[in-house]
């Protein structure tokens, strides 16, 4: 299964510092929300250098699930979050809605 889903809202953001994990919330246009998380020694660099343009992609991991965020354009972020195998569900963030990822500590 492979959905993309636009303007999308980021809300709920926790970073846990004792352990390097990143979870955060996601609404789609449907108003369906999701649960994403990533768990990397180096998370916070990763999406750093993604924002600032000095790094393509952030490549992230939490158990099973895999996640890829990328500047899809001026001004738009995608989330590519893979849940499971075979699934692949992609959120289209403005550049505003991302940084809510970097602001939250």
């Amino acid at each position: 299964m492979h959905k993309i889903f636009q303007n999308c809202v980021i809300f709920e953001v926790k970073w846990q510092n004792t352990l390097p994990r990143l979870s955060f919330s996601v609404k789609n246009e449907e108003g369906e929300t999701y649960l994403i998380c990533a768990q990397n020694f180096n998370t916070k660099e990763q999406l750093t250098h993604v924002m600032e343009g000095s790094r393509e992609r952030a490549i992230l991991a939490f158990g099973t699930n895999d996640l890829d965020i990328y500047k899809a354009r001026a001004g738009v972020f995608m989330i590519d979050w893979s849940p499971c195998p075979g699934t692949s569900l992609m959120f289209e963030v403005s550049e505003q809605e991302f940084g809510k990822i970097m602001r939250k500590e």
